[in-house]
């Protein structure tokens, strides 16, 4: 759902997120996840079999790891989330980054966690109706840097 409610909630989630890119089809993923899906509870309430760890661990490690340096990357200030002056709005400031996958910007997990933090995520009082990102990019035509704008509404799955 792209959110961050707790770390059980956010690997249960990158689990599920793996295995729907491994098919070609909602249905197949969907198949695989209903059998996966004991084992993955069983491993985020600490019940896991022994000898099993890694096999399970790898279904959210990735999604785990690149929330982490999302977050990271909002609690080192290199990405600046705020709420803007005027309406209900927040703003995101970044850099281009690159991560494993090539650039990316900050993921639906730490935003979520971020506007939570503050005070701004869906269902508290002072939720926001809008994103405004604007990433610094210096990947552009022109070879000087500039800002590129990108409004969207918050929401599952951003």
């Amino acid at each position: 759902f792209g959110e961050w409610t707790s770390d059980e909630g956010l690997m249960l989630d990158c689990a599920l997120e793996s295995i729907l890119y491994d098919f070609d089809d909602e249905a197949s993923a969907y198949n695989r996840a209903l059998d996966i899906l004991p084992s993955l509870l069983s491993a985020l309430s600490g019940e896991i079999e022994e000898g099993s760890e890694s096999r399970i661990e790898s279904f959210w490690k990735e999604g785990l790891n690149e929330a982490n340096d999302d977050w990271d990357a909002v609690q080192s200030g290199r990405v600046i989330v705020s709420k803007a002056k005027a309406g209900r709005m927040a703003l995101v400031m970044e850099e281009e980054r690159v991560s494993n996958n090539g650039q990316r910007r900050l993921g639906s997990y730490a935003l979520y966690r971020a506007l939570r933090d503050l005070g701004l995520a869906g269902g508290q009082p002072g939720a926001v109706t809008r994103v405004l990102r604007a990433t610094l990019d210096d990947n552009n035509d022109v070879g000087s840097k500039r800002w590129k704008y990108e409004y969207e509404m918050p929401g599952h799955g951003w």
